[in-house]
């Protein structure tokens, strides 16, 4: 994990949160987290703000987004990615702030068959428009 990330992640934050029920609120804290992750490609705010808006007007419970991180107790699946016998495809940022690039070559080693694809300039994030052009193709290929 990045220094800056895992930093973060260290200082406790009194901050529960937006108030969930104020529409803009929400959008700020999203976008604040997606600038987080976000590798050196520039954000589209404007449309991950459209993206995210349209999330809150159908959800009925966003904070209930946030609750994956208090899941425990899953057993591990690492020695289990041999058993995968389907096309694998690893779409890796190469500036992965959580994750850095070598757990998406390590991903991809355990998986018998896995490509690898690295997005350069990406960090941990859906891929953004700028790599359409080679993810897309390199997803409808498998």
């Amino acid at each position: 994990m990045s220094e800056r990330l895992a930093k973060m992640f260290a200082e406790p934050s009194e901050d529960a949160g937006p108030d969930w029920s104020d529409r803009e609120a929400v959008i700020a804290y999203y976008l604040d987290g997606e600038r987080a992750f976000a590798g050196s490609i520039p954000l589209d705010e404007p449309r991950l703000r459209r993206i995210i808006g349209r999330a809150y007007d159908r959800s009925p419970d966003m904070s209930a987004a946030q609750n994956h991180w208090m899941l425990q107790g899953a057993e591990p699946v690492r020695d289990r990615l041999g058993e995968i016998r389907v096309p694998a495809l690893v779409l890796h940022g190469t500036e992965d702030p959580l994750f850095p690039y070598g757990h998406g070559e390590a991903l991809a080693r355990e998986i018998p068959g896995a490509k690898l694809l690295p997005l350069p300039g990406v960090g941990h994030q859906m891929p953004p428009p700028q790599t359409w052009n080679t993810a897309v193709p390199a997803i409808l290929a498998l």
